[in-house]
């Protein structure tokens, strides 16, 4: 046997890689260098689009005191960010806080002469919570715009406290209530009619001649006519104790007026003519001893346009009729309304000139400055409706187009419209009672025998749907069926 060395361990050889180098082509450095400055250029754009939307709009808003406001804080309108807080800091005259503003493009319209700014901020009281969200989102501006058609501005004089019910709300009624001493009110105190509340104490002040504490009111649009002339305020704030035979009586308010103070006011039966902006009431310290049984009939809403339109003007009318009482010759008169239709007619109601299928009594309709006889009086009639013919009526007197009289399908929200300046009333669908062809009515309405065929209006769209009647001392709604008169549209426009 051969003798053999040990066996080597077996080595495998891993094969070195080779780098070659390549000449890069003439071009491709201009590639990267695109490539680099297309990048630039995005940034840049980016950087610039925001910047442009930052600055849409710059603004100065000066308040009296900063609250906490700081820079880089929002700018909202209806929960949305518009803008934002640029910068902060003391007017020169240390009185003041200075905030530089930049509105987001797309709400440079808010820069109008008439917007209102103000520092939301936490605020925890008796009278109510509100701005809880800047707890954990940051004080914020907030903002109620001008009218549109204002100027542009760029200085704004912000507010000290959120504005209410709108400062510069359109239609609502400014009031001055005079009182003795401030009695508890102040910013913010409930104004309420019924316990419900339908405006606000925006300032209270002295005098000019120190005399009587001056409190300025707002009243929302759609309750100012609840406001008459001899309408009457009181304080209705905090706790009222009375001593009596039955012992200690102690009336409470809400938590709010306890906090705040309170006024409420009512209007007697016998309601005058509506209040005016700048009105001045005094301020009683107590309530009206009988005003729970004051139950006027008032418009809540604008009675003026149903919903947008105007309403339809009737004309005053009165019915002549000769007629013998023991045989002694006399003329019985009845006052009444009439509606000049755009079609030569005039809409009444049959019980007004006691007409009936076969016609009409010698009695005479005087209107508008003319007496027209009724005998043999071209006509139509439907229920208790009718349309009569007139051909010579003045051309001054406006005329009602038939495309704004419809059938109602039910009772529905109503107003009572008379002429003559007169208010109209408001006619609640719940002191309706449907029939087939009318409609009777609560027996509480104010109205009496001369509002024979005032007219009924919608409140829906203002539309004429029928005529005031009355029949043995009972109120009724004379339902107008414009299909069963011919010469008229079946179909209104609605």
């Amino acid at each position: 046997m051969s003798e053999t060395g040990p066996i080597p361990p077996r080595v495998d050889t891993v094969p070195a890689a080779i780098v070659r180098s390549r000449t890069p082509s003439p071009g491709r450095p201009w590639a990267y260098l695109a490539g680099l400055l297309l990048a630039a250029g995005a940034t840049f754009g980016a950087f610039w689009a925001w910047g442009h939307q930052a600055r849409g709009a710059p603004i100065t808003v000066r308040f009296s005191e900063g609250h906490g406001l700081k820079a880089g804080d929002a700018i909202r309108h209806r929960g949305i960010e518009v803008g934002r807080v640029r910068a902060i800091q003391l007017s020169a005259t240390l009185d003041s806080v200075t905030v530089d503003c930049d509105l987001f493009r797309g709400a440079e319209g808010l820069a109008r002469e008439g917007t209102q700014f103000w520092i939301v901020r936490p605020f925890v009281s008796l009278s109510g919570v509100r701005g809880l969200e800047t707890l954990v989102e940051g004080r914020y501006l907030a903002v109620r715009p001008g009218n549109r058609r204002n100027r542009v501005a760029r200085e704004f004089t912000g507010l000290d406290e959120q504005p209410v019910l709108g400062l510069q709300a359109e239609g609502a009624l400014e009031l001055v209530l005079e009182a003795d001493h401030r009695q508890g009110l102040g910013h913010g105190s409930p104004v309420r009619f019924r316990g419900m509340k339908v405006g606000e104490v925006v300032a209270v002040n002295l005098a000019s001649d120190a005399m009587t504490v001056e409190l300025r009111i707002l009243i929302a649009a759609e309750y100012r006519l609840l406001v008459r002339n001899n309408s009457v305020f009181w304080n209705d704030g905090g706790v009222d104790v009375r001593f009596g035979f039955r012992g200690l009586d102690v009336d409470v308010g809400t938590l709010e007026t306890v906090a705040r103070g309170g006024i409420s006011f009512s209007t007697p039966d016998d309601a005058e003519d509506a209040a005016g902006t700048g009105r001045r009431f005094p301020l009683q310290p107590k309530e009206p001893r009988d005003w729970h049984d004051w139950k006027p009939n008032l418009i809540v809403g604008d009675p003026t346009s149903v919903p947008t339109r105007p309403l339809p003007t009737p004309l005053r009318a009165q019915f002549a009729m000769p007629s013998r009482l023991l045989g002694i010759p006399r003329t019985v008169r009845r006052d009444g309304w009439i509606l000049a239709m755009d079609n030569d007619q005039i809409l009444l109601t049959s019980r007004f000139v006691d007409g009936n299928e076969e016609g009409f009594p010698k009695g005479t309709l005087e209107f508008a400055g003319q007496r027209l006889p009724l005998a043999d009086r071209p006509h139509q009639q439907h229920g208790q409706v009718l349309a009569i013919h007139v051909s010579d009526l003045p051309g001054h007197e406006p005329r009602w187009p038939w495309s704004r009289v419809r059938r109602a399908k039910g009772p529905e929200e109503c107003l009572l419209v008379p002429g003559s300046g007169q208010p109209p009333l408001a006619l609640a669908q719940h002191r309706i009672q449907p029939a087939d062809d009318h409609w009777d009515l609560d027996a509480g309405l104010p109205v009496g025998p001369d509002w024979e065929s005032a007219l009924v209006v919608s409140r829906q769209d203002g539309c004429v749907v029928g005529l005031l009647s009355f029949q043995d001392e009972v109120v009724r709604v004379e339902l107008i069926d414009p299909s069963k008169f011919i010469g008229t549209s079946s179909s209104p426009k609605r």
